[in-house]
């Protein structure tokens, strides 16, 4: 019997499919408007086709539905490392209401192009009342700043 479900999302761009409508493989929830869908110079960004950016300077978030999350990872690339305070992780019951959780921030190898693979990591006791992860990029997070991958792992109700 399987007690937990895993959420890997890769960032791909969205299918157009006509008759049925888009195909989004990446389960986002909910999200704000500033984000756009960059697949360009994959070799540059550690050999990852798919990624997600802010369209500028502006807080922005991303939302994912996670039922007793426990354990959650996301790659960033970026030239300049983001502070502390330019990332946040929240957990939340009802989608409204939100409590940051702590994570650790580790910096992998630069790509010849200069950027820096990161890897923010967090880990909770899971909570049945948890049922959506949101990450969100402060006004202050460097502009270039790109999301690449980002894995939930959670219980099983």
């Amino acid at each position: 019997m399987q007690n937990w479900w895993t959420l890997v999302a890769d960032l791909w761009e969205p299918l157009a499919s006509g008759w049925f409508g888009d195909f989004d493989f990446n389960e986002i929830y909910d999200r704000s408007p500033g984000w756009v869908f960059v697949k360009d110079e994959a070799e540059a960004f550690h050999d990852d086709p798919h990624r997600m950016t802010r369209t500028g300077p502006t807080d922005e978030y991303l939302i994912w539905e996670s039922p007793a999350l426990q354990h959650f990872e996301l790659v960033f690339f970026a030239k300049q490392a983001p502070a502390p305070e330019d990332v946040e992780c929240a957990i939340s019951a009802d989608g409204v209401q939100w409590q940051t959780v702590p994570y650790s921030l580790h910096a992998g190898g630069v790509s010849q192009s200069g950027w820096r693979l990161l890897e923010l990591c967090g880990e909770q006791a899971p909570d049945p009342a948890t049922g959506f992860f949101r990450v969100q990029l402060r006004a202050g997070a460097p502009a270039e700043l790109q999301l690449g991958r980002v894995s939930l792992r959670g219980q099983r109700p």
